[in-house]
């Protein structure tokens, strides 16, 4: 179960480990939760050193604030729906129900962290 007041917070902090090194490596990430979960989204799509990293080792750790939580990264992708969009959307952009999503919210590759 994830504390109520990180849907509050700004950013999160994604550990994943380094494909090639296996050390641990962190980005601070923008996110929404949705459903028990948190959701980031990439931009840069499978680019990004730290996609390329969970999709070796999809064990993770997120932070957000000083609370951590171990999860597991699974890439929902680019093209796929999912609420989580419109929960990060509504956070970052003020996005608002009946509007169309900003093209970042729509297009980018969206990742699910399931804690453990």
């Amino acid at each position: 179960m994830l504390p109520d007041w990180w849907a509050g917070e700004e950013y999160c902090y994604l550990t994943t480990a380094g494909r090639r090194t296996g050390c641990p490596h962190e980005v601070e990430l923008w996110f929404a939760l949705y459903d028990g979960r948190v959701y980031i989204v990439s931009g840069g799509g499978d680019r990004a050193d730290w996609v390329k990293n969970l999709r070796v080792d999809p064990s993770v750790t997120i932070r957000v604030g000083s609370a951590s939580r171990e999860a597991t990264a699974k890439v929902l992708g680019n093209r796929e729906y999912h609420p989580a969009r419109q929960n990060l959307a509504a956070k970052y952009s003020g996005w608002r129900e009946g509007e169309a999503l900003p093209g970042w919210a729509k297009r980018g590759m969206l990742i699910e962290l399931s804690p453990v």
